[in-house]
């Protein structure tokens, strides 16, 4: 067994003896069912790749792409219309939008490891005092 299935045995162990502990201090059913939709809540995000799904997208894809065949042209680009329809401009937008949701999709990343690791290092938080 490597490395990375035994640290995932791990997690999913405690994730089993948490739900065990938490239904037996719960007291009535509604607790109880509170406690199990917690739980199963959380592991329906196993992977990084369960809440990180920017760079799968469609337009991701084309943005790189155009930015990389951009990046390789070596012709000098001379502007003569509006600046708001010149191609390259529309291109720098659309990059900016995308850099403003990738900052997004590494606070969502953040907190999901930050949220995987706290049971094992709950000192973490207080060594690490600004993590973005």
């Amino acid at each position: 067994m490597s490395l990375a299935e035994e640290l995932m045995a791990d997690f999913e162990e405690e994730d089993a003896d948490e739900l065990e502990q938490m239904m037996e201090n719960m007291k009535g059913e509604d607790d109880i069912e509170e406690a199990t939709e917690l739980v199963a809540g959380k592991s329906d995000y196993s992977s990084v790749y369960d809440v990180a799904k920017m760079t799968l997208t469609d337009e991701y894809r084309e943005l790189m792409s155009t930015l990389a065949a951009e990046l390789e042209r070596t012709d000098e680009v001379h502007v003569t219309a509006p600046l708001e329809s010149d191609p390259q401009y529309k291109l720098i937008v659309r990059l900016s939008h995308l850099a403003a949701d990738l900052d997004g999709e590494i606070n969502v990343i953040h907190k999901f490891v930050r949220d995987k690791y706290e049971k094992r290092f709950p000192e973490l938080e207080t060594l690490v005092p600004n993590p973005l």
